[in-house]
């Protein structure tokens, strides 16, 4: 239980998603316990299911962090040489991956490109070339005064 919230995290949870169309079915309505909805503002009326999702999870780790678990190491490298095989489509690729089993890879705190690595967006060619003459007119403007 989290105590800041005083809210009690049942011991079985199942987390249904519906479709953006019709939502759930009357079937899992009725047998919920309790249902959620976000509200949108502006002109959206619904979510994508993986956005929906991701916020539904993100925030029940965040009203009961404690729920994260941390399985033993022994599980973990059970379920990756599972998971590594399932993905190996070729040997070559198979004896790497059994390497990250023997020395898994360091977890990722940061998954972004390091800033100098981060590029503007793509910029079409006539765009680019727009917004250089005007940095170059709001130079000289800059320069004459």
């Amino acid at each position: 239980m989290n105590k800041e919230n005083l809210q009690v995290l049942p011991e079985r949870v199942a987390i249904v998603f519906g479709n953006e169309t019709s939502g759930c079915s009357e079937e899992i309505l009725q047998a919920s316990d309790k249902t959620i909805y976000y509200p949108m503002g502006g002109f959206c009326e619904s979510l994508n299911l993986s956005v929906a999702a991701a916020l539904v999870l993100n925030k029940l780790f965040l009203l009961f962090p404690e729920i994260r678990g941390d399985l033993p190491e022994d599980k973990k490298s059970e379920i990756r040489e599972k998971w590594y095989f399932g993905l190996a489509r070729t040997e070559k690729r198979w004896a790497k991956w059994q390497t990250y089993l023997e020395t898994p890879p360091p977890v990722l705190e940061n998954i972004r490109k390091p800033a100098e690595e981060r590029g503007m967006a793509f910029v079409p060619a006539k765009i680019q070339q727009r917004l250089e003459i005007q940095a170059k007119l709001m130079e000289e403007a800059s320069s004459n005064e």
